[in-house]
């Protein structure tokens, strides 16, 4: 039985044809674009301030009582505080979590945006199909009382079934280099993901970066990706990068290596903010 805030919310969430629902189973001001740095990342000079009355609601979603162990023990090599305040998440807000996996952000995303706010978990197809687990995750998840605003998804990575102008944020964590690494048509897929966007919304980008000038290079052997090329492909699509965040990036990760091994949950990190034009 939908929801009543999914009832609300219908017209904005996603399409049905291109991603049938799993039943069974962002703010204020921008900033102006960032100036880049060494490397092939912009750096953004502010560090997130402490939560405060701007950023309760983020604060209070990490700190969700309802999050399992395994989620929290993540936290600090993830900095999911910092990501969704530079993302500017606000209460209210209909998201999706492109990629969703078993649920992170999702359920991150679902406190955050509150009862008034509504999450689509996105899982491409191959991941359904390798991973047959996350099906019943997402269900037991979408049953939990504490994430009524949950909806989960799935479809092609390039059509994702987003209802045009129905969302005011897109997450795709870790994820945009396996886009590549499954031979995607990324243009038609980040396309898919601007035409989703309202006019000044945000399309957040987190993911493992390989060495500069390397392109597309690593992307099969080590799951990592020039923050160059993404950023070169996202802009095609009709983004501009206004924001990017410096918290994740660990300067004693050589690039070189797979992301699997010792390196895992202190890879050297991009995060990019980029936004629809209003």
């Amino acid at each position: 039985m939908l929801s009543t805030v999914f009832t609300r919310r219908i017209g904005r969430v996603l399409a049905a044809p291109a991603a049938a629902l799993l039943v069974a189973c962002n703010g204020g001001a921008d900033h102006a674009p960032p100036t880049p740095v060494a490397g092939s990342v912009a750096s953004s000079k502010a560090a997130p301030a402490p939560a405060g009355k701007t950023d309760a609601h983020i604060a209070a979603a990490v700190g969700n009582p309802a999050r399992p162990e395994a989620d929290t023990r993540r936290d600090a090599d993830r900095k999911p505080h910092e990501v969704l305040r530079l993302a500017q998440v606000r209460p209210g807000d209909v998201v999706a979590d492109f990629g969703a996996g078993g649920g992170y952000y999702t359920r991150l995303l679902s406190a955050a945006v509150g009862p008034d706010g509504l999450v689509t978990a996105f899982n491409p197809d191959w991941v359904i199909k390798r991973f047959p687990q996350i099906t019943d995750r997402m269900a037991a998840l979408m049953a939990n009382p504490a994430f009524p605003n949950v909806r989960a998804t799935q479809g092609p990575m390039d059509q994702p079934g987003f209802a045009p102008g129905s969302l005011d944020s897109v997450f795709m964590i870790l994820f945009y280099h396996d886009a590549l690494w499954n031979d995607v048509d990324v243009a038609q897929m980040n396309r898919a993901i601007f035409d989703g966007l309202r006019p000044g919304g945000h399309f957040v980008v987190v993911d493992h970066m390989a060495q500069d000038g390397s392109g597309a290079r690593d992307v099969q052997t080590l799951h990592r990706i020039d923050a160059a090329l993404a950023r070169q492909q996202i802009e095609a699509a009709g983004f501009e990068l206004v924001r990017t965040g410096d918290f994740l990036r660990n300067p004693d990760d050589p690039r070189t290596d797979g992301v699997f091994g010792d390196l895992r949950g202190k890879t050297d990190r991009f995060v990019y903010v980029f936004r629809k034009p209003r």
